[in-house]
């Protein structure tokens, strides 16, 4: 089996430690991949202090080169689904897997400028976000106020259609924010040449590591 590389959620001050339990209990064969990702657990903020939804696509494909690894099933959660979705359009993924989130949400260009700039105004507001990061930190203030991200609808669609993988989409009905309204998921997961659409009741790294690792070793070659 692949080896697994899982981009946790931005915003998550747990980072990947969870999902590296939750996969080696339910058997993951290969090696599994689920660095802290910068901000995140302690880890330095990223350099210039930014956040973009794409970073984790870039951090992703650095630790894929540290490893020596080609390509690995390509686990998004939440935001960092668009990072995984463009490792795989670049081609560094075997299968893409994309929990809660699709890296939504998709909106029309005006209230995309808009979020944009409530963003901005968020981070100017409060000094705990545009103060360096406490020492030790378990989470980079910033995160809180969110992070800026892919919002055209229609670029979403179009970069569903290009991924040549099989992919796996999990829903699940735990906390936090949704970023698909009803009758999104499906529109996205039809765009995907290749995708599964599988609904959880539970939110917890284990129950979607467990689902994860069913659906491979049925979908993927050993």
């Amino acid at each position: 089996m692949s080896d697994l590389l899982v981009l946790h959620a931005l915003g998550d001050p747990e980072g990947g430690a969870p999902w590296a339990g939750a996969f080696r209990a339910a058997g993951w064969p290969g090696a599994v991949h689920t660095p802290d990702l910068p901000g995140h657990a302690g880890r330095e903020p990223p350099l210039g202090g930014g956040y973009h939804r794409a970073d984790p696509a870039l951090f992703g494909a650095l630790v894929l080169a540290e490893g020596a690894v080609e390509s690995a099933v390509v686990v998004g959660v939440g935001p960092s689904g668009w990072g995984a979705e463009l490792l795989a359009l670049g081609s560094r993924a075997v299968a893409l897997v994309l929990v809660d989130g699709l890296g939504g949400p998709w909106l029309d260009a005006p209230a995309a400028v808009e979020a944009e700039r409530a963003w901005v105004r968020r981070l100017a507001d409060d000094p705990a976000a545009l103060a360096p990061a406490p020492a030790g930190g378990r989470l980079d203030p910033r995160l809180g106020h969110g992070v800026p991200g892919q919002t055209d609808r229609g670029l979403a669609l179009r970069a569903a259609g290009a991924v040549s993988v099989p992919v796996l989409v999990v829903e699940t009905a735990g906390p936090g924010p949704a970023l698909l309204s009803p009758g999104e998921t499906e529109e996205v997961v039809a765009a995907f040449p290749a995708a599964e659409l599988v609904r959880l009741e539970g939110a917890s790294p284990a129950a979607v590591a467990d689902a994860v690792t069913k659906w491979a070793a049925v979908t993927l070659p050993a």
